[in-house]
């Protein structure tokens, strides 16, 4: 019961559901992972949509772990121990036994031209490659944060500064989400930092963008526009999001491919 994948709960909160040891459990799941393993000998997975992420051992430290799933049945394949592109495409070329890559139609990744690439070498056009929406919109909140430290550095008044404190989570707010409280100071926001309010339009347009039913016409069509409009605030640090936005802009309309992990990502 502990070692079945369907719980989906870490070994802390399962050591304090059942009452036993965290080591004990941790045992436990080791060894329904080695079951695992051995049944993919016979039986392996058949990977269609791959999903490849890094994560770090230690923050700040520069020291990544390769993380590789299958997104549809939502299970880790294999943990590679850096993110280099010559350690990525040995694991395509000859994945573990157990694993069958010679369905996969698309692969999902953040902004990291190394997965990119190393899937293009190995696959080339076969494989669809789908820029993670996570990581997207990641990118975009990092811009509104450099643009409202830039706001706030270059205040003229005390006053200014305070008006200008605890935007951090506002600016990202989904419109559905904020609360009267929000929409006023948003509104106060609109007057004084007019720069500051339009980035959080911005915000929420590239938000239902992703949300919306699209074709990849229509999504490549909107996105241009979203681009046009982002040009003329003429803010720095959303300039070097655009920037990003058209060195990726294939693989971020892909996540529209009804072949893409694009219903899975919008989970």
């Amino acid at each position: 019961e502990i070692g079945d994948p369907e719980r989906k709960q870490d070994v802390q909160t399962l050591s304090r559901v059942y009452r036993i040891g965290y080591k004990t459990v941790e045992s436990i799941l080791l060894k329904a992972g080695e079951v695992k393993l051995t049944q993919r000998q016979n039986c392996p997975v058949i990977v269609k949509q791959l999903g490849i992420d890094e994560q770090s051992n230690r923050k700040g430290q520069g020291d990544y772990i390769l993380v590789l799933t299958d997104l549809q049945q939502r299970i880790v394949l294999d943990i590679l121990p850096d993110r280099q592109k010559a350690t990525l495409i040995k694991w395509l070329k000859e994945p573990p036994t157990g694993i069958d890559l010679s369905s996969l139609e698309a692969a999902a990744t953040d902004l990291w031209a190394h997965y990119r690439d190393a899937v293009l070498a190995v696959f080339g056009s076969q494989v669809k490659i789908v820029a993670d929406r996570f990581h997207v919109m990641q990118n975009l909140h990092e811009a509104i944060h450099k643009a409202r430290r830039q706001a706030r550095n270059e205040a003229a008044t005390e006053e200014e500064k305070k008006q200008l404190q605890g935007l951090r989570y506002l600016l990202l707010k989904k419109d559905e989400k904020l609360t009267t409280k929000d929409k006023q100071r948003l509104q106060a926001l609109q007057a004084t930092h007019p720069q500051l309010y339009a980035l959080t339009r911005l915000r929420q347009r590239l938000y239902e963008w992703y949300e919306t039913d699209y074709s990849i016409e229509e999504a490549t069509k909107e996105l241009d526009k979203w681009l046009e409009d982002a040009k003329v605030l003429a803010c720095k640090p959303l300039n070097a999001f655009c920037q990003t936005l058209k060195n990726w802009q294939m693989e971020i309309v892909n996540f529209f491919l009804t072949a893409s992990p694009a219903v899975l990502l919008k989970e």
